[in-house]
Protein backbone atom coordinates (compact mmCIF):
# COMPACT_ATOMS: atom_id res chain seq x y z
CA UNK A 1 0.00 0.00 0.00
CA UNK A 2 2.90 2.46 0.90
CA UNK A 3 4.27 2.03 -2.76
CA UNK A 4 1.05 2.64 -4.13
CA UNK A 5 0.67 5.97 -2.08
CA UNK A 6 4.17 6.79 -3.05
CA UNK A 7 3.04 6.37 -6.29
CA UNK A 8 -0.17 8.62 -7.05
CA UNK A 9 1.70 11.41 -5.01
CA UNK A 10 4.27 11.41 -7.72
CA UNK A 11 2.01 10.40 -10.73
CA UNK A 12 -0.81 12.44 -9.64
CA UNK A 13 -3.68 11.89 -12.60
CA UNK A 14 -1.93 10.08 -15.02
CA UNK A 15 -2.09 6.83 -12.21
CA UNK A 16 -5.44 5.08 -11.12
CA UNK A 17 -5.38 2.76 -8.56
CA UNK A 18 -7.88 0.11 -8.53
CA UNK A 19 -8.50 -1.53 -4.89
CA UNK A 20 -10.09 -5.10 -5.91
CA UNK A 21 -10.72 -6.20 -2.70
CA UNK A 22 -11.78 -3.38 0.24
CA UNK A 23 -8.11 -2.58 1.72
CA UNK A 24 -9.74 -3.10 5.04
CA UNK A 25 -9.79 -6.76 4.25
CA UNK A 26 -6.46 -7.44 4.03
CA UNK A 27 -4.73 -5.98 7.28
CA UNK A 28 -4.25 -8.16 10.95
CA UNK A 29 -5.34 -11.67 11.64
CA UNK A 30 -8.37 -11.97 8.98
CA UNK A 31 -6.03 -11.84 6.22
CA UNK A 32 -4.42 -15.02 7.31
CA UNK A 33 -7.69 -16.39 8.33
CA UNK A 34 -8.50 -16.46 4.87
CA UNK A 35 -5.42 -18.64 3.44
CA UNK A 36 -6.58 -21.22 6.00
CA UNK A 37 -10.30 -21.24 5.42
CA UNK A 38 -10.78 -20.40 1.79
CA UNK A 39 -14.82 -20.54 1.74
CA UNK A 40 -14.69 -16.70 1.30
CA UNK A 41 -12.97 -16.96 -1.97
CA UNK A 42 -15.28 -16.75 -4.56
CA UNK A 43 -17.09 -13.87 -3.35
CA UNK A 44 -13.73 -12.12 -2.63
CA UNK A 45 -13.03 -12.68 -6.45
CA UNK A 46 -16.23 -11.88 -7.48
CA UNK A 47 -16.33 -8.52 -5.84
CA UNK A 48 -13.14 -7.61 -6.84
CA UNK A 49 -14.09 -7.85 -10.62
CA UNK A 50 -17.30 -6.04 -9.69
CA UNK A 51 -15.38 -3.47 -8.13
CA UNK A 52 -12.57 -3.82 -10.69
CA UNK A 53 -14.76 -3.55 -13.89
CA UNK A 54 -16.59 -0.19 -11.87
CA UNK A 55 -13.91 1.51 -12.02
CA UNK A 56 -12.41 0.47 -15.61
CA UNK A 57 -16.08 1.53 -16.55
CA UNK A 58 -15.49 5.09 -14.88
CA UNK A 59 -12.08 5.98 -16.53
CA UNK A 60 -13.25 4.97 -19.95
CA UNK A 61 -16.58 7.05 -19.44
CA UNK A 62 -13.22 10.24 -19.64
CA UNK A 63 -11.24 11.24 -21.76
CA UNK A 64 -7.52 9.81 -21.68
CA UNK A 65 -4.91 12.26 -21.38
CA UNK A 66 -0.88 11.81 -22.09
CA UNK A 67 1.79 12.48 -19.92
CA UNK A 68 1.62 15.95 -20.97
CA UNK A 69 -1.86 16.87 -20.44
CA UNK A 70 -2.77 16.64 -24.03
CA UNK A 71 -5.65 14.38 -25.07
CA UNK A 72 -4.73 12.09 -27.54
CA UNK A 73 -6.03 12.57 -30.94
CA UNK A 74 -7.11 16.16 -30.28
CA UNK A 75 -5.63 19.14 -32.74
CA UNK A 76 -2.18 20.52 -31.56
CA UNK A 77 -2.27 24.22 -29.80
CA UNK A 78 -0.12 26.27 -32.18
CA UNK A 79 2.73 27.95 -30.13
CA UNK A 80 3.08 30.85 -32.00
Amino acid sequence: MEFARRAKRELGDVLTIIDAADPRLCRGGWLMDLFIDRSRWPELIRTGYERTTAALRRLRSRPSRSINGSIPGSPALSRD
